[in-house]
């Protein structure tokens, strides 16, 4: 039963479509189609597809006064230029990775926090100088040998951090039996996680800073004006696209999931155009348009991230 319904609804899409299509043929010579005799789709040029990406959207929440001024702030927003790195006054002169890893066991042993300080600083940049940045660890461990700075266990807490141009209201992050590329942390600034064990964490994005997210990421998730609206523990994700020679405006309900552990993709479970269901088959080529809409992967240590939940001001990530 559930194939037959959809086969009818692709079959009315197919009508609709040649309907389309008949109606800016004109019948006769000098004709003109009628007046807004656009449908689900319509052609459009380039100018007035802009001017249709250009009017307001209804969908999506709006607010007055100081909140509406907070809200545009946070819209705003946008990820610095990365700072260019300077390494260490004590690794002056020191060239390859002997040269270095020797210049930071000496270093080490006179100084055992310079690890743990070096780390920070470096967890600090790279997250654009959060607002609140809390770090404890087990104390740090050096082996030269194996190129490698070891920790039991590594504590962080963060508010308002900004990575890869998505701001982090607060996030906690555990993680046990972890350890870094020391050439890499102390020669290049850059964090590269060699192994890890057990990680726990809990990410909060807000309704407002993952829309500025989208917005900043339109162009490669192929999607414009793009938002997203928390409702009751549900997602409603919208925008416009290109499908051939048309735009579409889309409004679609579903939820986010995990795929591969850092790539977040929308699972839509109804979508809508101009309030008509599309049909499954329609609704797959959608799934494999504007997906992954978000990549952890660019976040300083590995997440692994398991569930992913809506509340009325939070989508909330974590690894549990």
């Amino acid at each position: 039963m559930k194939q037959m319904i959809y086969s009818r609804y692709e079959f009315l899409f197919i009508l609709i479509l040649t309907a389309l299509f008949m109606a800016f043929l004109p019948s006769q010579a000098g004709a003109r189609p009628q007046e807004n005799s656009r449908n689900l789709f319509s052609p459009l040029s380039n100018e007035a597809a802009d001017e249709a990406e250009a009017a307001p959207d209804k969908s999506v929440k709006t607010s007055s006064g100081a909140e509406s001024e907070k809200e545009a702030g946070r819209l705003v927003k946008k990820e610095p230029a990365p700072a260019t790195y300077s390494p260490p006054a004590f690794l002056t002169g020191a060239r390859g990775t002997d040269e270095v890893l020797a210049a930071l066991k000496k270093e080490f042993a006179k100084d055992g926090s310079i690890i743990d300080a070096h780390l920070k600083s470096r967890l600090n940049s790279l997250l654009n100088s959060p607002r609140e940045f809390d770090f404890n660890s087990g104390g740090a461990s050096l082996d030269t040998a194996a190129n490698e700075i070891a920790y039991p266990y590594i504590d962080i807490r963060l508010k308002d951090a900004l990575f890869d141009s998505l701001n982090v209201e607060t996030a906690s992050i555990n993680i046990k039996g972890i350890s870094f590329d020391a050439y890499a942390l102390f020669a290049l600034g850059k964090l590269r996680v060699k192994s890890q064990k057990e990680i726990a964490a809990d990410i909060n994005i807000a309704e407002s800073d993952l829309n500025a997210y989208l917005k900043n990421k339109a162009e490669k998730i192929k999607v414009r004006r793009p938002y997203v609206r928390f409702d009751n523990g549900k997602l409603v994700f919208g925008g416009t696209f290109k499908y051939g020679l048309f735009v579409i405006k889309f409004d679609a309900n579903g939820v986010f999931k995990i795929v591969e552990n850092t790539k977040i993709h929308f699972d839509i479970k109804r979508l809508e155009v101009n309030q008509v269901r599309m049909p499954s088959g329609f609704v797959k080529k959608i799934i494999l348009k504007i997906n992954p809409i978000m990549d952890l992967e660019k976040f300083p240590f590995k997440l692994v991230m398991k569930t992913i939940a809506v509340s009325d001001k939070y989508l909330i990530f974590s690894s549990k």
